[in-house]
């Protein structure tokens, strides 16, 4: 998904023709000899970012220094970037979900469609294969040598990265809400059929689906009829968490007003569990009211911590004071899917990230982190309404409104400042 500063990081009703595939095969393990995010935190990392303040459209591809985020490699301009990316198998190649009318390896090349994928060799720094798919890939899994799965606008397809052309093509499902990438398969998470709410077609409700592709093309899904996502008109539909445990091969979706749906990857069971979060109402946790006006949007983030654990945040929009609209925060929360139990580890917090055994919880004031005993060990930025937060290693990305924070995690403190801000957008890591 589309993370930025403003930009934030899947039932029973049966199994679809084609189901099958092979069992669950654990963690990914995969290593990448240029683009591994260093442990030490101090080494370059690969990364996109923004590098000129206030803009989205030139983003760039480059080694970076931990310290200042200045590309210490040569550049690929990837222009108008989509916030997907994937490795290649053997870690020297990446794709990367872009929305281009030109070409960067031949602009005088008349296009059939847009650009919608690029792969870059990462050792080269140069472009070697641009797909033509008409839009930008919603979410990318490079699952085998010539085996890209690409999720578009219209449908998902399988890819041959070599050659650029399409082996095999899923229609029907496209747009993905999230995705995670599991070794040799990708998870992706996709709204149903739309239902109106009566006679009111500008409001209403879909059931998620959650799709499991593998390197075959293999397609599988199932949808989840007890987690519905609300259309409130316009562009505004609320916004799912899903979390891969890739040891358990389980699925955890997560959404306002609904329960945590679980799902086994390798049969497509689904259960459900009803633990009534009060983070699924905001102001609840900090004895205030539900909301100070008309609710636009909900969305909530997830994140697989292992063990059947996941650390899950969100924030609602709504309609504030003089008519603008305002985030109310949903809380950071640890929830334990086995033991059927969760812990508010911050109820004021809007979005949550996980470094170097570190929990982090961020919003308006700052950014904490927390142990996984969920002890406070640090809170930082005190009175700065923090946006986003990236990871590389040992290394956090803090983005203000003036600066971007670097924060030691493990030492819990702050070792530099970047001012102006440059947007780090994407830290490219050999784990996906």
């Amino acid at each position: 998904m589309l993370r930025l500063a403003a930009l934030t990081a899947a039932a029973a009703l049966g199994v679809e023709a084609g189901a099958g595939g092979s069992a669950w095969t654990g963690a990914d393990t995969t290593t990448a000899p240029f683009a591994v995010a260093s442990p030490s935190a101090r080494e370059p990392f690969l990364g996109v970012v923004f590098p000129e303040p206030d803009t989205n459209t030139r983003s760039i591809l480059a080694r970076l220094d931990p310290l200042s985020l200045r590309p210490v490699s040569p550049e690929v301009e990837i222009g108008e970037y989509h916030g997907a990316w994937s490795l290649s198998p053997d870690g020297t190649q990446v794709a990367l979900a872009i929305s281009a009318g030109v070409s960067l390896i031949s602009p005088s090349r008349p296009l059939r469609e847009r650009i919608g994928v690029m792969i870059v060799d990462l050792e080269a720094m140069r472009v070697i294969q641009e797909i033509e798919s008409g839009g930008a890939a919603r979410a990318l899994a490079w699952l085998a040598p010539r085996r890209l799965v690409a999720a578009l606008p219209g449908g998902t397809v399988l890819v041959d990265p070599r050659t650029g052309g399409t082996v095999k093509r899923l229609t029907g499902h496209s747009r993905p809400l999230a995705s995670v990438r599991a070794r040799d398969r990708i998870v992706m998470l996709f709204k149903g059929p739309y239902r109106t709410a009566g006679n009111r077609r500008s409001q209403g409700s879909a059931a998620v689906r959650v799709a499991v592709v593998d390197a075959h093309g293999r397609f599988r899904s199932v949808a989840l009829d007890r987690v519905r996502l609300t259309f409130r008109g316009g562009l505004r539909w609320d916004e799912a968490g899903l979390a891969v445990d890739r040891a358990q091969g389980r699925a955890y979706v997560f959404a306002a007003d609904a329960p945590v749906a679980e799902i086994d990857l390798r049969t497509l069971r689904v259960s459900y569990h009803h633990l009534d979060f009060l983070f699924l109402r905001p102001g609840a946790l900090q004895g205030g009211s539900a909301r100070p006006g008309k609710l636009l949007h909900r969305s909530r983030d997830a994140i697989s911590l292992g063990e059947r654990r996941v650390l899950v945040s969100g924030r609602d929009v709504v309609v504030g004071r003089g008519g603008k609209e305002a985030f109310v925060p949903a809380g950071a929360m640890l929830v334990d899917i086995a033991g059927g139990t969760w812990r508010a580890l911050d109820p004021k917090a809007s979005g949550a990230a996980f470094a170097a055994e570190r929990l982090l919880a961020y919003g308006r004031f700052g950014v904490h982190g927390y142990t996984l005993g969920e002890s406070r060990v640090f809170h930082l930025l005190e009175g700065r309404r923090v946006f986003d937060v990236q990871v590389a290693g040992e290394l956090a990305y803090v983005h203000t409104a003036r600066a971007v924070g670097i924060v030691d995690v493990r030492r819990g403190r702050i070792v530099a400042d970047i001012v102006p801000r440059q947007h780090l957008i994407d830290v490219i890591s050999a784990r996906e």
